[in-house]
C-alpha cells in the first residue's frame, strides 16, 4: 500500500499510548509555571533562593534535585494559587 500516512494504532513507535501522549502535551514546562505566575526568572531566584543560573539549568533539562524543585514549585503555588504536582511539570530531571 502506497500513500498510507500514519500508523493503524494508538501506539507510536516509542510505544506511549494514545492517552500518554495526550496527557504529557498538556504538561506544562517550568517556564511555562514561570510566565503563567507572572515572574521572571529573577524574581523567583530571589523568592526561592535558587540561583537564576540554576533555573535556566532546570528549564533546559540538567540534573536538579527534588528539593531545589521543591523550593520553586512553592513559590509558585502561592503565585498560581494551586497545588502543583512536580511529577506533572514537563521536562524535570530529577536524579535524587
Amino acid at each position: 500500500m502506497t500513500g498510507l500516512v500514519g500508523i493503524i494504532s494508538n501506539k507510536n513507535c516509542a510505544g506511549i499510548g494514545y492517552e500518554q501522549r495526550e496527557e504529557r502535551e498538556n504538561m506544562p514546562t517550568l517556564s511555562d509555571l514561570i510566565t503563567e505566575a507572572g515572574l521572571r526568572k529573577k524574581e523567583l531566584s530571589d523568592k526561592s533562593g535558587v540561583d537564576v543560573a540554576t533555573i535556566i539549568r532546570i528549564g533546559n533539562g540538567k540534573a536538579t534535585t527534588r528539593v531545589t524543585v521543591v523550593k520553586l514549585v512553592r513559590i509558585l503555588e502561592k503565585y498560581l494559587n494551586r497545588s502543583i504536582d512536580i511529577d506533572s511539570i514537563e521536562g524535570l530531571n530529577i536524579t535524587r
